[in-house]
């Protein structure tokens, strides 16, 4: 059952590795805030947002060449958390935003395939040349179907490729962490451009204060006000706190949200009995006509 394994009083800690929607208590608040605020503390009080930005497709290249295709999983959980994807009826043209190596693109796709829907046609796009290279590469890529392009959605200019309003679902899974979030609010406008009058955008990412966050030195804040960071191979990363995309659409009409939902998850380490607080954010957005 999926979500289904929940941590309770009586319910032994170290009994499974995995704990489904465990709620943070006043302490383990505390805590995060802690980590967060000392590494602001630490940190330069000099902005690197912009040469962070515009390193972005050299970044994720060199990302792509050294991991290649299996670095992340394929998203099997994909008709769990967004059936919307898989109703055949009414998806047939998807934009997956971020594409990476494929590993939503080629479980969605094989999906679609095997229940019949042959016409289905995805839009799948990266800033990382690489990463398109390794889509088209793959053995089960069919040209037919999937149209793959280089876009750095940080530039905010409208993909040639992509007609407006043609488009059913918008999918961005880890991807909107790597943009600058000031720049959010135009990209919504380029998604609502893109999507039919009953279109949605399928979002999730990363949480704040998920262990990828508190775990991050000081050197790896590149805006004072922790908006940014870099990893270690230098990729940016953001942290979204749900109300941001209550404040994303403050500023763009014609949307409205319909799941802002904070996955949070207790992994452990039963042999060196440790405990791994991870987060993310899943939201959910409908394309409805302006106010």
């Amino acid at each position: 059952v999926f979500r289904g394994r929940l941590l309770t009083q009586d319910t032994d800690l170290y009994s499974f590795n995995t704990w489904d929607d465990v709620p943070w208590d006043e302490e383990r608040e505390k805590q995060t805030e802690s980590a967060i605020e000392q590494q602001l503390v630490l940190a330069s009080k000099e902005s690197k947002k912009t040469q962070v930005i515009d390193e972005a497709s050299t970044r994720w290249d060199a990302f792509y060449r050294h991991h290649s295709r299996w670095f992340f999983k394929d998203r099997q959980w994909l008709p769990s958390e967004f059936p919307e994807l898989f109703d055949h009826d009414k998806v047939k043209v998807i934009w997956e935003v971020g594409a990476g190596a494929g590993n939503t693109l080629f479980p969605l796709l094989r999906h679609h395939i095997d229940a019949g829907n042959h016409d289905v046609q995805i839009h799948a796009c990266d800033v990382s040349s690489e990463a398109c290279k390794l889509i088209k590469d793959f053995r089960e890529y069919r040209k037919d179907n999937v149209n793959v392009f280089q876009w750095d959605a940080n530039q905010l200019n409208y993909p040639e490729s992509i007609i407006p309003g043609t488009v059913d679902v918008i999918t961005c899974i880890f991807v909107l962490s790597a943009i600058d979030p000031d720049r959010l609010p135009d990209l919504f406008r380029i998604f609502k451009r893109a999507l039919k009058p009953t279109g949605h955008i399928l979002i999730r990412d990363y949480g704040w204060g998920d262990l990828a966050q508190t775990r991050l030195k000081p050197e790896r804040v590149v805006c004072p006000d922790g908006s940014l960071y870099t990893r270690g191979d230098g990729t940016a990363v953001h942290f979204f706190k749900q109300i941001e995309f209550d404040m994303i659409l403050d500023q763009v009409r014609g949307f409205k949200i319909t799941q802002n939902y904070c996955d949070r998850r207790l992994i452990v380490n039963r042999k060196r009995k440790l405990e791994m607080w991870r987060c993310w954010v899943q939201v959910k957005m409908e394309r409805v006509d302006d106010e």
